[in-house]
């Protein structure tokens, strides 16, 4: 028997349990604090070690890149700082490319 105790309680967590017809509502939710809550929150370091194992073979930085499912452009942030000069992002969420 489940509690509040038990319950999720942040997006992150919560991000396991929504159903498919739930995304787009639940990801525009979260876009305000997305960063905040993984970058701050959490440590979370996945976009700068995607950025850096992409640049150690795309040696070219001019070359155009596009980050499918970008959310909020944190591996795209990570790329123009490693000197990246023509990044887009597509996602399906416009309140996260908002942000």
């Amino acid at each position: 028997m489940s509690t509040d105790a038990d319950e999720p309680t942040t997006f992150y967590e919560r991000a396991y349990d929504i159903e498919e017809h739930e995304t787009k509502g639940f990801y525009a939710e979260w876009a305000a604090t997305y960063d905040e809550e993984l970058v701050g929150g959490r440590g979370y370091a996945m976009p700068g070690r995607c950025a850096a194992a992409f640049t150690s073979h795309v040696t070219d930085r001019s070359v155009p890149v596009i980050d499918l499912g970008c959310g909020t452009g944190l591996l795209g942030a990570r790329l123009a700082e490693l000197g990246h000069t023509s990044i887009d992002g597509v996602d399906y969420s416009p309140e996260m490319l908002e942000q």
